[in-house]
C-alpha cells in the first residue's frame, strides 16, 4: 500500500444483519447510510463468489431506520392512499386521499405494532418529533386495532415484513372508530368522534402536493422516546 494512501470509505457491521457505509472525512467516520444493493454489489463485486460459499445476509431497504433484536422501525413518505371506511352497519367505502409521512415501529418482543406520524417527508432523526397518526382504529400512543386481521411479523424478509403491515392497514382493515379524543386537529379544537374525523377525510382535497400537517396532533415524542419506552 502506498504511504500516501488513506481511507475514504468504511462499512460497519452490527450484531444484527445490519451493515451502514461512511464516509471518512479529515480521518473521522461521518454519518452513515444502509448498505444498499448496488453498494454491495460495487463492493464486493471482486471478491470471488467462493468466498461467499455459506454466507448470508440481507439488505436493509432505505427506508428502513432500526433493524435489531427489539425493533424494527421504518417510515413512509407523504403519498395517496385508499383508506376503507365502515361507520356502523354501512357496508365499507374507499376514499383515496393523500396522508402524511409515517413512522412504523415493530416491537419484536411484544408482537406489537405502532404507528405516528411525521410534518414532513424528510428521512427522520432520533429527535424528530412524532405526531398521532390521523387515522382512525389508532391510539394517543401508536396502537393500532387491527379487526380481524394481523399481519404477519414473523416470517419472511425485512421488506416482507413491511409489506404485511401495510397491506393490512391500508388494504385490508376497515376504518370503524376512533379510539381517544383528539384522532386530529380542525383548526385549534381537537376532533376525535368518527362521523367528524369521517367528515374531514371526505373534505380533503383529492389532488394535493402536500398534506395539511397542522391537522396533526403532537405527543411530546420522538424516535429516541419510543424506543426506550420499550
Amino acid at each position: 500500500m502506498s504511504d500516501q494512501a488513506r481511507p475514504t470509505h468504511a462499512i460497519v457491521f452490527y450484531d444484527t444483519p445490519v451493515a451502514t457505509i461512511h464516509d471518512i472525512a479529515n480521518g473521522k467516520l461521518q454519518a452513515g447510510k444502509p448498505v444498499s444493493e448496488e453498494d454491495a454489489r460495487r463492493i464486493f463485486a471482486p471478491i470471488s463468489e467462493a468466498e461467499f460459499s455459506g454466507m448470508e445476509f440481507e439488505l436493509i431497504p432505505e427506508n428502513v431506520l432500526v433493524h435489531c433484536s427489539t425493533h424494527l422501525v421504518w417510515y413512509q413518505p407523504s403519498q395517496y392512499r385508499k383508506m376503507w371506511f365502515r361507520l356502523g352497519r354501512k357496508r365499507s367505502s374507499a376514499l383515496v386521499r393523500r396522508v402524511p409521512a409515517l413512522v412504523w415501529f415493530v416491537n419484536k418482543k411484544k408482537e406489537e405494532v405502532s404507528l405516528f406520524a411525521l410534518k414532513d417527508s424528510k428521512r427522520p432523526s432520533s429527535t424528530t418529533e412524532l405526531h398521532r397518526a390521523p387515522f382512525m382504529n389508532c391510539y394517543d400512543n401508536g396502537g393500532i386495532c387491527w379487526g380481524g386481521e394481523c399481519p404477519d411479523l414473523h416470517t419472511g424478509t425485512i421488506e416482507e415484513v413491511i409489506a404485511s403491515v401495510d397491506s393490512v392497514f391500508f388494504n385490508k382493515t376497515s376504518f370503524t372508530h376512533t379510539n381517544g379524543s383528539q384522532t386530529l386537529m380542525v383548526g385549534k379544537k381537537p376532533v376525535g368522534e368518527s362521523k367528524a374525523v369521517l367528515r374531514w377525510w371526505k373534505s380533503q382535497p383529492t389532488k394535493t402536493s402536500r398534506f395539511k400537517s397542522s391537522c396533526l396532533v403532537p405527543l411530546n415524542l420522538t424516535i429516541s422516546k419510543v424506543m426506550e419506552m420499550g
